[in-house]
């Protein structure tokens, strides 16, 4: 009965590692295209590729600038999301629901930030451009 318990553990554990193996795809990819974008900006301003809003798409100032600052966030912000990942599949050994849970959280948490911290920079560098 014992073993059989064991046996069932291990399973476990390898379904979580699995599990936390598969949700490094994002992060990964979301840091390959961070840096395809660094390397490749946005020439001029378009609705198809790039970081669009109402600010950034006023002049090609703050369209460069808005490019410039995203992309370097999504990048840092990428990096903190597979660091995350490395340390919950370290602590896999005692992996539980919420350990998924905190990677789903710091995913939500992490994509949305790149928004207000771009706009926050992009609205400081044009008050104090003036």
């Amino acid at each position: 009965m014992l073993t059989l318990f064991f046996e069932l553990y291990k399973k476990c554990i390898i379904s979580y590692k699995n599990i936390l193996l598969e949700s490094f795809v994002l992060p990964i990819a979301l840091m390959i295209i961070s840096i395809l974008w660094i390397v490749y900006p946005p020439k001029n301003r378009n609705y198809i590729y790039g970081y669009r809003t109402s600010t950034s798409l006023k002049n090609n100032e703050n369209w460069h600038y808005a490019n410039f600052i995203a992309s370097r966030t999504l990048l840092t912000l990428s990096i903190v999301i597979i660091l995350i990942h490395t340390t919950a599949f370290i602590m896999a050994i005692d992996a539980t629901n919420s350990l998924i849970n905190l990677l789903m959280i710091s995913y939500i948490i992490i994509s949305f930030a790149v928004i207000p911290i771009t706009e926050i920079s992009l609205h400081v560098h044009l008050k104090f451009k003036k």
